[in-house]
């Protein structure tokens, strides 16, 4: 079951609310070199790509002197996202899901990573979690100003439904300075003492069109399971 939400409506000019972005598609590799600011150059990456409508198919490469560090093992990177800035191409902001130490261990923290080079160098930023809650599918998206926003789970004892005041939500924070801090996160839904519905995957977007008459608007959709992980059929 899909859930969405619209937030907000801004007038032009408006900084205050919320803010799809035009038609510009980014494809590309893009590694973390968490803790630490920016990627240290590992060399010339080489790119090949398959030329679809050929015939035969043709094979074009391109070396991309590019400083690019990849992260393996127990510091992996999940659930990963990214965004270019429609005000500055030259501004990106990525999220993931990190486990930090041993993956037995499940501690996992959220990341936010900000370029202002067209992803030369980065900055990592470890996201709050003041509730203690297990964070995670953490999205961004930027509006036409620049503004950043950040949507994610957050819940407890998901396989412990019983337990001791289960929950689960999706929230919505804001950032004002490009990706480095947020304003306190806002519930788009929260479930307290209940994980029945369990509110999942949510991903922002945010209406850009010049001419259309929702610009400024903030949109956010997501999964809705009636019962997480059952097999019965009538539990979408």
């Amino acid at each position: 079951m899909r859930s969405a939400t619209a937030l907000g409506r801004r007038k032009p000019g408006d900084r205050s609310g919320s803010g799809l972005a035009p038609c510009r598609t980014a494809i590309g590799l893009l590694a973390f070199a968490l803790g630490a600011s920016g990627a240290s150059p590992l060399g010339a990456a080489r790119v090949e790509a398959q030329v679809v409508g050929d015939s035969p198919p043709a094979i074009q490469s391109q070396t991309l002197p590019l400083p690019i560090a990849v992260t393996t093992g127990p510091h992996s990177a999940v659930e990963t996202a990214i965004a270019i800035d429609p005000t500055n191409p030259d501004h990106i902001v990525g999220s993931a899901v990190v486990t930090i130490g041993d993956p037995r261990a499940r501690r996992i923290t959220n990341f936010t990573y900000v370029s202002w080079d067209a992803g030369k160098s980065w900055t990592s930023v470890a996201m709050p979690n003041p509730e203690g809650r297990v964070q995670g599918d953490d999205a961004v998206v930027i509006d036409h100003t620049g503004r950043v926003y950040r949507t994610y789970i957050a819940f407890k004892h998901l396989r412990d439904p019983e337990g001791v005041f289960p929950r689960n939500g999706i929230f919505l924070a804001a950032s004002e300075d490009g990706g480095l801090t947020y304003e306190p996160a806002v519930p788009l839904i929260d479930h307290l003492n209940s994980i029945v519905p369990f509110e999942d995957k949510p991903y922002p977007g945010v209406d850009l069109g010049p001419d259309s008459p929702y610009r400024g608007n903030l949109y956010v959709a997501w999964t809705r399971f009636t019962r997480y992980g059952s097999a019965a059929p009538e539990d979408s």
